[in-house]
């Protein structure tokens, strides 16, 4: 099993799954408990982990993409998420991350860091011949 993090959520690689959970900020939590703050705003991460969960959801269902990493499965409050495992850039070296960006152009859709979308290498993988997206809640 892998785990990897995110800003918002983190992710548990196992075997040909991932599951996505929010982001979990104990610190933060314990810290807005001794300082008597109001612990809704020690956990902006949680909601917007949640948030990515049922959007990532959503643009599943509504779209279907071969280009979307497949999601199996998410509870309608979005604490968690179940997808296929797709093998990212940044597991293997992607000798094709010029190829997939060349595709994203031709489809009008802005790569790298921007306000429209988060695609950058470490959201691209494939699961076997076919590319796909791995992070789109954002």
């Amino acid at each position: 099993m892998k785990i990897r993090h995110g800003s918002t959520r983190s992710v548990f690689i196992i075997r040909g799954l991932a599951i996505k959970m929010p982001r979990l900020y104990i610190k933060r939590v314990f810290r807005a408990i001794i300082n008597r703050e109001h612990v809704k705003y020690a956990l902006p991460r949680l909601y917007l982990g949640r948030a990515s969960n049922r959007l990532e959801w959503t643009t599943w269902r509504e779209h279907r993409s071969k280009h979307l990493c497949p999601v199996l499965w998410c509870d309608p409050w979005g604490w968690l998420l179940v997808a296929k495992r797709a093998d990212t850039c940044d597991d293997k070296g992607c000798n094709h991350v010029y190829a997939i960006y060349s595709i994203f152009e031709k489809n009008n859709i802005k790569v790298g860091d921007n306000e429209e979308n988060d695609i950058h290498t470490g959201n691209i993988g494939h699961i076997g011949k076919n590319v796909v997206i791995v992070d789109y809640g954002n």
